[in-house]
């Protein structure tokens, strides 16, 4: 009988590691199914070490566009375009560096009584380290619109303004080298816990004339996990939007240190099979 549950359970549960040598990426893919109940995760990261310094100034129109997808669970978008012409300074300067370090997986599929279930264990060793510095100034008849958009581990940030005058400063620094993630999947039920030793610092100060000025502060469920419907989790957020002549100061700041929880790790079950995958 503990053969059979075991071997159902594995089943129903996949890892897929990976080292794509064309992009230079690392990382991991899990997926899980307990009787309907599915929870899945999908991160990677890379070796970078990436340095962007640049300044603009003048009359004229202008469309700019910076993006960066997924590192280690960072993400980040901006966008400015001046489309009618009007006077414009812009100054920026972006640093990623990205270090791959090993990952360590442990998996528990069993059964206790008649109910199955699996517990994944994730001790992540990624380096990342991500600033990103702005200032804008613009005044003309025919608008400025701007937007920038940070996701650090399922924390959002983003900015947007329509303005014919407008003064922006802002900078983004954000800090992260371990990161631990427990699931516990049941018929359900899904339960996952996720901690990091990571600081970020999100700074504003902006003086804005037009349609609009917004802020929107949100935590979420990162984005690199897939879940049924039953355990969505509920969302907080801070939405801030202004219109005519504005001028705010802002500063956001978030601060986890964590150690490895041993006695989370300890799964018992009537019927139970424990594997330690290592990714490096």
């Amino acid at each position: 009988m503990r053969r059979g549950v075991v071997i159902c359970i594995i089943s129903l549960l996949l890892i897929s590691l990976f080292v794509c040598y064309s992009s230079g990426k690392e990382g991991y893919s899990i997926e899980v199914d307990v009787n309907g109940t599915a929870w899945g995760i999908d991160r990677s990261t890379q070796n970078l070490n990436l340095n962007i310094e640049g300044k603009v100034s003048g009359f004229g129109n202008i469309s700019r566009n910076n993006r960066i997808r997924s590192i280690s669970g960072v993400s980040f978008s901006e966008k400015s375009s001046v489309v009618r012409g009007g006077n414009l300074s812009m100054e920026d300067r972006i640093q990623l560096v990205a270090k791959e370090r090993p990952v360590y997986i442990q998996y528990v599929l069993g059964s206790v009584g008649a109910t199955e279930y699996a517990k994944i264990g994730i001790d992540e060793r990624w380096i990342t380290q991500f600033i990103n510095y702005k200032n804008i100034s613009y005044l003309g008849e025919g608008g400025i619109r701007t937007s920038e958009r940070y996701e650090d581990n399922g924390e959002h940030i983003f900015s947007y303004t329509d303005s014919w005058k407008l003064s922006k400063e802002s900078m983004y620094v954000s800090f992260n080298n371990r990161t631990i993630i427990l699931a516990e999947i049941y018929p359900n039920s899904i339960k996952v816990d996720r901690s990091s030793n990571k600081s970020s610092l999100y700074y504003l100060d902006m003086e804005s004339v037009g349609a609009l000025a917004r802020i929107d502060l949100i935590s979420a469920r990162p984005s690199d996990e897939k879940v049924s419907d039953i355990s969505e989790e509920p969302v907080s957020r801070n939405l801030q939007d202004y219109a005519g002549h504005v001028k705010t100061e802002l500063m956001v700041s978030d601060r986890w240190v964590t150690a490895y929880p041993t006695n989370e790790t300890d799964f018992n079950g009537d019927n139970s099979s424990s594997t330690v995958v290592l990714v490096e």
